[in-house]
């Protein structure tokens, strides 16, 4: 009891220093619960979710001229427990507008299905429905809800190709396959009979397509996918014949890669807040022994051990950490709706997430165990004390160090003369806080440099990524292809077409395989996306560029061979470049057409990509295009909004990193520079009296305290922007490694992040102006008081 008295007033005679602890300590503990909360819970989550919905394992989109062939396969295959057909109309190149929202308009690739079909297998309840059934309406995917912030009862417009078609939002629903567009570039749409029946009767034979979703039995989403596209395409001749197969286990994990990120990148700026917790205990301990060394002696003199007073120490800062937790921990799971409406929009699902007694533990222990360590360090310094020390004021009062700038031989300005000797005289001190302004710098230009590459300028993003970004992709009818592509090439408005398309291929090397998107084109030097990290792009028939990913997973290296199976054919290539891509999870490869003919001699591609000269509309462009081949089946994706449209899905949680990372950067140092001057001012309050007698006034004083740690902050933020600007492709690439990414080239917004070491000498500026004030309390008379 009596030590519990000693840490309480210990507690209460340094009640700023106690806040500032606390503060950080319940930023710390949200950060780090909240990320390790929902990390531990994410992929359970999905999963859970998935099975709420009886999730297909694997849905397969085909095309009606396939569709006999694909339920044939499926009703051989022993491992399809159960599978559902689902007529559908396949959009490429639809506008969609909110009109109650005035909303930007977005163009995605949308498939269109009928809401009054019996779905068993990824069944759609339906979250926020109308209270009354509307004639016009539709259901919606969730990510419209949480990132775009569509609501039930507005009304949004579908034109496709001069038609334009109103419907009002009857509710949403969630797929986890079709969750977010950065995962499965597409939205899937359900609509009444009646109107799917009239939006069927518009489009040509290409659009009608099919969706089967599928329960499986006994194998894996993944191996299923490599199976049955092996079997289809052993089965078709036709160029025509279309196959998508969208397995569970690939989508899930990419639905909550970009999450998995976000959470790391929190629990990492947890923990530098944790330790700049911990340098503040060490600073209090320090400034405690020196404050109050004469009451430690006393205590010391009528029985007290050492031990005791260590224990009242570790006491008091245990009280002040299970505060700091407890409030934490409250405080994040009050701010779980918030947090889960972020999760929401990076996922597409509605996050239910629970108390994770996870995050708690590892709250509770990190925390307590790292400021127990450090506080149990420092409070060593206890037995230097004895009750004679304390009586002469503690043997540290007297310097023995060298005097690295004598005031009597400084060509100097006085008062900064006097500054640079308090910088040089706390050389630990400073040390420690500017490591804390790095990290906290590097933070920073992390979260600015991801802004600028996801939203500002997504070029490096989008090369990592894998995707090709010409304005228009094409696909049209094998039989037609060559006059309509001659014919495009003549237009003004075009600067380059080529013919590129994916193909699902087998790789083999003896008993492993891998399942991979295949980029087939005739001359790789024509894309404008580069992939290639080593090695040569594929020139001659017998020619493969593998992604990283997938060499990992073959054992293969560059210069082996490795065996390629499609189309009911096995063909052996040579592999002659490396890639990567996050793309398919980073598995990939690349084929010239010459090379696919290896395995299917009449291989024809009959999708082009389309690329315009700059100031073309490509609304207006791909208007011109269906006047101008009306009696053409085709199908036009408008790319360059597609693209806009996925990259959009990453503003908000990016956006909100940025935001965090900011604030707590400007929160801690106002805390640190308030909580260290506080010290200064203690320990050199006889100092700061002894100047004003000497005729100091106390705005020179302040200005000493300026010189003293403004020159340490400044060269702390220049280490953390060198370090941002040296680090961040580093770090992005460990943090993509299980994609296979060995290079990672973001841009380095330097017209933006060289902002930041000035913010921060703003702040710190200001803050050192505001908190060295109580130097005017300082008089020569009150020296004799002590």
């Amino acid at each position: 009891m009596k030590l519990f008295l000693i840490a309480k007033n210990n507690i209460k005679s340094s009640l700023a220093t106690s806040i500032i602890l606390v503060l950080l300590v319940i930023l710390s503990t949200f950060m780090m619960y909240t990320g390790i909360g929902i990390e531990s819970q994410l992929n359970e989550f999905v999963d859970e979710k998935n099975d709420r919905l009886q999730g297909a394992d694997s849905t397969v989109i085909v095309g009606n001229s396939s569709l006999d062939n694909a339920i044939t396969i499926l009703n051989q295959r022993k491992d399809v427990d159960q599978y559902e057909v689902h007529d559908s109309i396949y959009y490429t190149s639809p506008k969609i507008i909110n009109k109650t929202k005035q909303d930007k308009e977005k163009n995605l690739i949308t498939i269109v299905l009928n809401a009054s079909d019996s779905y068993n297998i990824s069944q759609i309840p339906i979250l926020d429905e109308t209270e009354e059934k509307l004639e016009n309406g539709i259901l919606a995917p969730y990510i419209l809800k949480t990132a775009d912030h569509y609501e039930t009862g507005d009304v949004i417009e579908i034109t496709v190709e001069n038609r334009t078609h109103t419907f009002v939002i009857a509710g949403f629903y969630e797929n986890v396959i079709f969750a977010t567009p950065s995962n499965v570039s597409m939205y899937q749409f359900f609509v009444n009979d009646s109107d799917f029946q009239t939006l069927r009767e518009e489009v040509t034979d290409s659009a009608k397509q099919s969706v089967i979703n599928i329960r499986l039995d006994g194998t894996s989403s993944e191996e299923f996918e490599r199976s049955f596209g092996l079997q289809f395409k052993s089965m078709v001749t036709g160029e025509n014949d279309y196959l998508q197969i969208l397995a569970y286990d690939t989508f899930k994990e990419g639905t909550t890669m970009f999450v998995n990120i976000l959470m790391v990148i929190l629990i990492a700026f947890s923990l530098i807040l944790l330790t700049i917790a911990l340098v503040v205990i060490r600073f209090s301990i320090i400034v405690h022994l020196e404050k109050n060394i004469k009451n430690i002696g006393s205590l010391e003199a009528i029985g007290y051990t050492t031990r005791q007073i260590k224990y009242s120490l570790l006491l008091e800062f245990i009280m002040l950490t299970l505060g700091g937790i407890l409030i934490g921990l409250v405080v994040a799971i009050a701010a779980s709706s918030p947090v889960g409406n972020i999760i929401s929009a990076s996922i597409g699902l509605q996050w239910n997430g629970h108390i994770s007694n996870l995050g708690i533990i590892f709250s509770f222990l990190i925390n307590l165990l790292l400021i127990l360590i450090v506080t149990a360090m420092t409070a060593r310094k206890l037995k230097r004390i004895t009750p004679l020390v304390a009586l002469r004021s503690g043997i540290e009062t007297h310097n023995f160090k060298r005097n690295y700038l004598p005031l009597e031989k400084s060509k100097l300005n006085l008062n900064f003369s006097i500054g640079m000797k308090g910088l040089l005289f706390n050389r630990k001190q400073n040390i420690v806080m500017s490591v804390i302004i790095s990290l906290l710098t590097f933070a920073c230009v992390y979260a600015i440099a991801m802004y600028y590459n996801f939203v500002i300028d997504d070029t490096a993003l989008l090369n990592l990524v894998g995707m090709e970004t010409s304005e228009i992709q094409m696909s049209i009818d094998a039989k037609d292809y060559d006059k309509v592509i001659h014919q495009v090439k003549e237009m003004d408005e075009v600067i380059k077409v080529y013919d590129y398309i994916w193909e699902d291929m087998l790789l083999k090397n003896g008993e492993k395989e891998s399942q991979v998107r295949v980029e087939v084109t005739d001359d790789f030097s024509l894309l404008e996306i580069k992939t290639l990290v080593a090695g040569r792009l594929a020139e001659y028939d017998n020619e493969i560029v593998i992604s990283n990913k997938t060499l990992d997973d073959l054992g293969l290296e560059l210069g082996d061979s490795v065996t390629v199976s499609s189309f009911g054919s096995e063909e052996q290539y040579l592999i002659v470049g490396v890639k990567q891509h996050i793309n398919g999870l980073g598995k990939g490869a690349s084929l010239t057409t010459e090379g696919v003919k290896r395995l299917r001699p009449n291989y024809k591609i009959t999708m082009a990509s389309i690329y315009l000269a700059d100031g073309v509309d490509v609304k207006t462009f791909i208007k011109k295009l269906n006047d101008e081949f009306t009696d053409i089946d085709k199908l036009i994706i408008n790319l360059e909004d597609s693209i806009n449209t996925v990259m959009e899905s990453f503003n908000g949680s990016i956006s909100t990193l940025c935001i965090v990372c900011g604030g707590i950067t400007a929160i801690t140092v106002v805390l640190i520079l308030l909580l260290l001057i506080k010290v200064k001012i203690i320990k050199e309050q006889k100092q700061y009296g002894i100047y004003k007698a000497l005729g100091y006034t106390t705005s020179q004083l302040m200005l000493h305290v300026g010189y003293s740690y403004l020159p340490v902050i400044l060269l702390g933020s220049l280490i953390g922007l060198v370090l941002g600007v040296l680090m961040s492709n580093p770090i992005t690439r460990s943090l993509l490694a299980s994609n296979g990414i060995m290079k990672v080239n973001f841009i380095m917004p330097y017209q933006y992040i060289v902002f930041i070491p000035l913010g921060i000498i703003l702040v710190s500026a200001i803050t050192i102006l505001l908190s060295s004030l109580r130097i005017r309390s300082i008089t020569p008379t009150k020296l004799f008081d002590q």
